[in-house]
């Protein structure tokens, strides 16, 4: 038995390459047998062009970091977006089942070719989405009728926010459920084990992790670790020595964090599996509803930076957080299994 992920890979992104492992290891725990294999187009995302040309101290641990993860990353990597139709047509004699997801594998500012991020050259009963994501509110008038034609191309779909779901029903009248971005079906033991320690690090600090971090990130970061003399990694700062850690190794930073500060997606979904303390710098708008959507379901809307409470800034109480998390595990894990058990019957007939 052969089952292909088919998503985004971007090797310099923790987020996206930790989503990919989980994805895999949880197929692999219904399949043990099965042959597991990621296929797909890199991000065409603008900060893939833009690191190379803002400075030779920006593009180094960029590369740094991308050779590392390759390393040690087990995935395999096909540009899909660069594939004949004849080759792709052969993908779909190799596998029996493609999983569409997760992370934005249907935003259409990444998406290079729809016939590839729908999976148009697989038949049809071969394939499903599980909590893919279109990381926008809208599909533009230009795109709506690929998208249509990709969604409706897939008979099992599950998004990972709520205004994907509406997306769908829009697109298609399908009623398809949400479920948890992969990294949140692993637990915190999960993640121990898949952690590889990082040395060096200071005995007390903050994370940060995020994209284009505002002001306002900054001056609360600095005021906090200035008040509780903490220092700070932020991962994403190229001067930074922990820049060009491994995936293995930034869960190892993150579990070993005073307090994670982010406005990155899994940068709150990792926090939350790994039972830290964050903070969350999520704005309201819609094209954050991904993160609004996983606060409102583990029930940690009071994080926000605005609410949250100096006297909470280091404890948060997992116990009831888990307990919800649990419920959607197996909500998630019940849809994943249950969909990839209808596409491998199929093959069967």
């Amino acid at each position: 038995m052969k089952i292909a992920i088919l998503t985004i890979i971007d090797f310099t992104n923790y987020g996206n390459r930790l989503q990919n492992y989980a994805l895999q290891a949880k197929i692999k725990e219904i399949y043990k047998d099965a042959e597991v294999d990621t296929i797909g187009g890199c991000s065409k995302h603008i900060l893939s062009y833009v690191y190379p040309i803002i400075s030779p101290l920006t593009f180094v641990p960029i590369l740094k970091r991308k050779k590392k993860m390759i390393k040690n990353d087990n995935s395999k990597t096909i540009n899909l977006d660069r594939y004949s139709k004849k080759k792709l047509s052969m993908l779909n004699d190799k596998y029996d089942a493609f999983v569409i997801g997760s992370d934005q594998i249907w935003n259409p500012g990444y998406v290079e070719n729809p016939f590839v991020k729908f999976a148009m050259f697989a038949d049809s009963e071969k394939c499903m989405a599980y909590s893919a994501s279109f990381g926008v509110n809208e599909i533009k008038k230009k795109n709506v009728k690929a998208f249509i034609e990709g969604l409706n191309h897939i008979p099992y779909i599950s998004t990972r926010e709520i205004k994907g779901q509406e997306l769908v029903k829009t697109l298609t009248g399908k009623d398809v459920p949400v479920v948890l971005d992969p990294t949140l079906l692993l637990n915190k033991l999960d993640w121990q084990k898949y952690a590889k320690p990082v040395n060096g690090k200071p005995k007390s600090y903050i994370l940060t992790y995020g994209f284009s971090l505002p002001k306002v990130f900054r001056e609360y970061v600095d005021k906090v670790a200035k008040k509780y003399n903490l220092e700070v990694i932020n991962i994403n700062k190229f001067s930074n020595k922990f820049t060009t850690v491994t995936a293995q190794e930034f869960i190892d930073i993150i579990l070993n964090a005073k307090l994670v500060c982010t406005n990155s997606f899994h940068g709150h979904a990792l926090s939350i599996a790994l039972e830290k303390p964050f903070v969350s710098f999520s704005s309201k708008q819609v094209s954050n509803s991904r993160i609004t959507s996983i606060l409102k379901i583990t029930g940690l809307e009071n994080r926000n930076y605005k609410t949250l409470k100096e006297e909470d800034l280091f404890k948060l109480d997992y116990q009831g957080v888990n307990d919800r998390l649990n419920k959607e595990r197996e909500k998630s894990m019940e849809f994943l299994k249950k969909s990839l058990e209808s596409i491998l019957n199929l093959q069967k007939k």
